[in-house]
């Protein structure tokens, strides 16, 4: 091992310190260490599997006793409310004017599960069909130096759950927090087909907030005072603006047009959708506000 590996494994190990160290504020002195040992194991044996995690920190006592203790340490932790506001504390200085917040469900898959809490059937997204397991509602913005992720939201939920609502409540709730977290901050909510819905727009409308949604092709938009299926609409413009996007090293060109529409649900309040040609057969369609 050279000498900058050696400065670069020390810096990155002391800027793990530094983080732990604010997402501890607070916390006993065995959280402080169950959580700095926890998120070093998982960086890395880069698995979130409890026996990986601990033969990644080599400790000196056999391997089934710091499981053992891995595991007592995370039964007992219950201060999740003070680690939480923590880590939002943490992210504060990457807050800026004008950004994106990502919004998108995902789904966390138990296959061989039998006894986890609340477990349910959901929608496998990599897999397609139903498998048992676990919905979360994920909210990020990208760091200002690098355009890493940084989560703002990440809640893991399930239909099962006594309190349960709705798919879309739990939306809600994390669209409050990121409302509370940014302050007077502005930001737009970029989100994909899933939250097409005129609740969703109602819900974002009422709270003033910016937003670029992916639309699905069943949706009516109101134009010239006449309903129009999005595809319908989309296919009257052909893209008079033209311009050059590059993802994962490809290029593509592009043609945009932008139409003014309006939501049956909320005719009186001023749309745009944008039609996107060149990334596929079809033109993405995107309403925005």
């Amino acid at each position: 091992m050279n000498t900058t590996d050696k400065t670069d494994i020390y810096q990155t190990k002391r800027d793990l310190v530094q983080f732990t160290e604010k997402l501890a504020v607070g916390l006993s002195q065995p959280d402080r260490k169950f959580l700095l040992d926890m998120i070093y194991g998982l960086i890395k044996s880069r698995s979130p599997i409890l026996t990986e995690i601990a033969r990644a920190l080599e400790e000196s006592t056999r391997l089934l006793y710091t499981v053992k203790r891995l595991s007592n340490r995370a039964a007992a932790f219950s201060d999740f409310s003070r680690l939480e506001q923590n880590f939002l504390n943490a992210i504060q200085p990457q807050l800026r004017d004008d950004m994106y917040v990502i919004v998108d469900n995902s789904d966390i898959t138990k296959p061989y599960g039998q006894q986890f809490e609340y477990l349910q059937r959901v929608y496998d997204g990599s897999r397609g069909g139903t498998e048992k397991g676990y919905m979360s509602a994920n909210m990020a913005i990208a760091s200002t130096k690098t355009k890493h992720p940084i989560p703002v939201y990440s809640h893991l939920f399930s239909a099962a759950e006594e309190y349960f609502d709705s798919t879309n409540v739990e939306t809600y709730k994390g669209l409050n927090k990121v409302q509370r977290l940014f302050g007077d901050k502005t930001y737009t909510l970029v989100m994909d087909r899933g939250y097409d819905s005129n609740d969703i727009f109602k819900f974002m409308h009422k709270q003033q907030r910016q937003f670029i949604v992916r639309l699905q092709d069943q949706r009516y938009l109101k134009y010239q005072n006449k309903n129009f299926l999005v595809p319908e609409l989309a296919h009257r413009r052909k893209g008079k603006i033209a311009m050059t996007s590059t993802i994962k090293g490809e290029k593509y060109q592009l043609k945009i047009s932008h139409i003014n529409v309006t939501l049956p649900c909320l005719p009186k309040v001023p749309l745009r959708m944008v039609v996107v040609y060149g990334y596929g057969q079809k033109p993405m369609k995107l309403l925005t506000n």
